[in-house]
């Protein structure tokens, strides 16, 4: 049995081709995004409106020939936002889903070697000192917003005796937000939340933006060890 290949005027490829394309395309329009928040573009649109190419070019630094790739929008014959890049790739967005979105292509994520990771014969051991990334605890933080941390706080507001309620303790609470939204709900909580010493390292920027420094306090240890902290 000859393995020559067919003759090339005769070679019919079939369809469906264009599914292998489109991973391709996700691929490339990842990238796309992923520049474009690098970058900061959906930063500067959002603060200055609407701009000409050739603005966004020379101020962010950009090759024009490929800058209609990032915008998505023509306003005015302006470049500017659309209403999800607004919502949810603007940095300061209540919304925002940059740090998640670009945590899938971090060294240290198993989607970036996704092949070491299928091949790996045991899952790798986190010792206690291993240090996640401000970045990843911001990515799990934006992660809870898309219904998680609403579900679990709103199961919580109606145990009936949450109003009456003055402490609490956020043990394992990383970024924080489980507590802070509760605070924002019951005016008389303060909290504790209370989690590794390097998981907290940006716990307390969560608690300075949503204006709660005097009710919620961060605590670093081993919770199966010695004591946890002082009474609130």
């Amino acid at each position: 049995m000859s393995n020559r290949p067919k003759s090339l005027v005769d070679l019919v490829c079939p369809h469906g081709v264009e599914r292998i394309d489109g991973f391709t395309a996700g691929y490339q329009a990842y990238q796309v995004l992923k520049a474009a928040l690098e970058l900061g573009l959906f930063d500067w649109l959002a603060e200055n409106g609407p701009g000409y190419r050739e603005e966004i070019t020379t101020t962010l630094k950009l090759n024009g020939m490929i800058t209609r790739s990032f915008l998505q929008a023509l306003v005015d014959e302006k470049y500017g936002l659309t209403e999800l890049a607004e919502v949810f790739l603007v940095r300061w967005s209540p919304c925002y889903q940059g740090d998640l979105f670009l945590s899938i292509a971090r060294p240290d994520s198993r989607w970036n070697n996704f092949k070491d990771t299928l091949t790996a014969a045991k899952p790798p051991q986190q010792e206690f000192d291993a240090v996640p990334t401000p970045d990843f605890i911001k990515a799990l933080a934006q992660r809870s917003l898309r219904g998680e941390l609403q579900a679990v706080t709103r199961s919580i507001i109606a145990w009936q005796g949450f109003s009456l309620a003055r402490t609490l303790l956020d043990l394992g609470g990383g970024h924080g937000l489980y507590a802070i939204a509760l605070c924002q709900v019951n005016p008389n909580l303060k909290a504790v939340v209370f989690d590794k010493p390097h998981v907290i390292a940006c716990t307390g920027e969560f608690i300075w933006q949503y204006g709660l420094e005097d009710r919620v306090i961060v605590r670093g240890g081993r919770c199966v060890f010695g004591r946890m902290g002082r009474r609130l």
